[in-house]
């Protein structure tokens, strides 16, 4: 246990927002004790959504055991999609998106920032051009993560159970979320998750 945690309100907001501390989360979450007590599940229920996309980004470079740092290497980020990477990768999801989340809290803009949600194509030239020109227009940019959920996926397609068949898949949206850490990490671009996600009245009706 860690006692000697202090934020400042000068810094970075432990939850992801591009916000100071004192203008975020300040007063409404004790970051502070989260902080100090080291409850994983704490830290991850009162993430935004950048600070979840953040997180993932992390445990997909650990899952594929690749350095962030390093250039981008195709042949090795090909060959980095081995099933158990894979399976780690959807494991990643499940925990940092849990059915308890309040999708409403994690994906609410701040004050006087237009946020817009992307729908069109995911092919990946298309998107980057779709997203630069839109980036024009709206402070944020949401996408929807193309990377299924496991939660609803049964047993016999899932990909905790048979990642070997959603390798390709997997790395072709992965490609994505790489593409734009620059942006995530500046606050441009958000990957969200489906209201579905958590409600499986809203799941089975989709």
């Amino acid at each position: 246990m860690n006692r000697s945690i202090k934020i400042g309100r000068n810094d970075p907001c432990p939850c992801g927002r591009v916000a100071k501390y004192k203008n975020c989360c300040e007063g409404k979450v004790d970051w502070e004790a989260i902080l100090r007590h080291g409850n994983s599940h704490a830290v991850i229920d009162h993430l935004s959504a950048r600070g979840r996309n953040i997180h993932f980004i992390n445990m997909l470079f650990e899952a594929l055991q690749l350095d962030a740092a390093a250039p981008f290497n195709l042949l090795k980020f090909k060959k980095a999609f081995t099933p158990t990477a894979v399976r780690r990768i959807y494991e990643a999801i499940d925990e940092l998106w849990p059915l308890r989340t309040d999708l409403e809290t994690v994906l609410a803009p701040r004050a006087g920032q237009v946020s817009a949600l992307y729908t069109g194509s995911y092919e990946l030239q298309s998107l980057v051009k779709a997203v630069s020109r839109h980036c024009l227009y709206a402070d944020k940019i949401q996408l929807v993560d193309p990377l299924p959920h496991p939660r609803f996926i049964r047993p016999e397609f899932s990909p905790l159970e048979y990642p070997e068949h959603y390798q390709e898949t997997t790395l072709r949206y992965v490609r994505a979320w790489i593409m734009f850490i620059p942006w995530t990490n500046e606050g441009l671009v958000e990957f969200v998750r489906p209201p579905t996600d958590f409600d499986l009245q809203l799941s089975m009706k989709s």
